[in-house]
This record gives structure tokens, sequence and C-alpha cells, in this order.
């Protein structure tokens, strides 16, 4: 009996530890966008963006994205993705980085297979991120060599999960050009959402104690004081008579 307890105990700490999907923009139903880093800088990036309700914050574990090759994934297996989050995105403005990294990723396939090809989910772990209420950017992007090319899909909401963010995404090409750093956001998908999530766990803020509550406290105090006060100089005053 007392090994069932602490299986049952692990299973729970293992599903704690992984989280629950918090938000994912979707299946694929439309068009697709180049999401192929080629380093930690340069290359491709798609982002779409997520809400994190009032009065909560989220704890981030994972973040993933479901990608679509071009070309027989055995030839060139990628191992790592470059991931962010960000905020205050726009057309020509990349935002703000808040957390951003470059780790390795666990590969499987969605189970999907748009246009005849295998599309697959890049799934990068071991976060540890809170995020307070606000509207946020993420991508998670894997990072290539020669030959692959992968996509995200445009969705229209199929399987859509949590407080997605409103419809449209943006890609960022970032590249050397003239030995400079040229850096481009450009809007997509404009009338949906893209294919990527996270997941983690969502925690409820604890409500401040209202001011009313307070000040109701404080004149409840203030009179016990008196009370008291008033009983001790009583007392004293009868004591001086007798």
């Amino acid at each position: 009996m007392f090994a069932k307890y602490i299986a049952l105990l692990f299973v729970f700490a293992s599903s704690v530890a992984a989280g629950e999907t918090l938000f994912y923009g979707g299946d694929e139903t439309g068009g697709s966008f180049n999401n192929s880093a080629t380093s930690g800088v340069y290359g491709d990036r798609v982002f779409d963006d997520f809400r994190v309700p009032g009065g909560q914050h989220w704890h981030i574990t994972s973040l993933f994205t479901n990608n679509l090759a071009d070309f027989d994934f055995s030839l060139e297996p990628v191992t790592s993705a470059s991931w962010s989050i960000r905020v205050g995105m726009g057309p020509g403005n990349p935002g703000q980085t808040k957390y951003s990294g470059i780790g390795p990723m666990a590969v499987s396939p969605t189970g999907r297979s748009p246009n005849g090809k295998i599309e697959y989910q890049f799934l990068v772990s071991d976060l540890s991120i809170d995020l307070p209420s606000g509207t946020y950017f993420m991508s998670v992007s894997p990072i290539v060599e020669t030959y692959p090319i992968y996509y995200v899909f445009e969705s229209n909401g199929a399987s859509r999960i949590g407080p997605a963010g409103s419809p449209g995404g943006y890609q960022e090409h970032t590249d050397i050009q003239d030995g400079n750093v040229e850096d481009a956001v450009v809007a997509i998908a404009p009338t949906g959402w893209l294919s990527l999530g996270a997941l983690g766990n969502l925690i409820d803020d604890p409500l401040p104690a209202p001011i009313f509550s307070r000040s109701v406290q404080t004149f409840f105090v203030f009179l016990i004081f008196a009370m008291g006060s008033t009983a001790l100089l009583r007392r004293s005053k009868g004591t001086k008579k007798g």
C-alpha cells in the first residue's frame, strides 16, 4: 500500500513539473512561414502572441512549435532551437526581449502530414519563467545548417487552447548585408493564429485586502484600545476614593 502511494505521488509530481498547455495557437489549416534559424542570431523566426489574463501569472516550463520540413528529416536531424519571449512587437519593430536562449529540443511527429509531409513538434524544456499578466510574443525556431527549411503553419483556431492574442503574427528575418546586421519584422497570417504553444502552471494572484476592510480593522483596534483605556481610568479613580 505504501509503495502505491509513493507511485501516485511520483506521477503527481511529474505532472506538475511538466505543466499543462497554457496556450496553443491551433493546428495547421492555412499558409506556412519560414521558421529556420541559422544561428542564435540570424535566420527566420515566427512569433505569435498570447495573453496572461489579469489576476494571474504563468510559470512557463516549456515552449513548442509545430514545423513542416521541406526535405527528409533524416538527412540533417536538428537537435537545438533558438527561443524567445518578447513584448511590444509590431511591423518593423522587434520589440523587447524578456527571455531568450539556445538549447536542446525534443523532436516528435505531431501525427499530421500537411501536403503529404511529416509535421514535427519541437519542444524546449527545463525553463523556469514567471510571467505576470500582459501580452507576450513567443517563438521556437530550429537551428539548421545546410539543407532544411522548416515552416510553421497558420491556423484558423482549430484546437486552439488558452487566451491567444489578436489574430496575426510576425516573422523576423535577421541577416548581414554589407557588413551590417539587418533585422526586418513583417506581419503575417492577418486573419489567423500560428501553431506555437507554451506549457507550465497557471497561478491565481492573491487579491489584495480591500481598503475598506483594512479601515474597519483599524477602527475596531482603536475602539478596543479606547475602551480598555477608559476601563483602566475608571478603576484607577475608584481605587483612590477607597
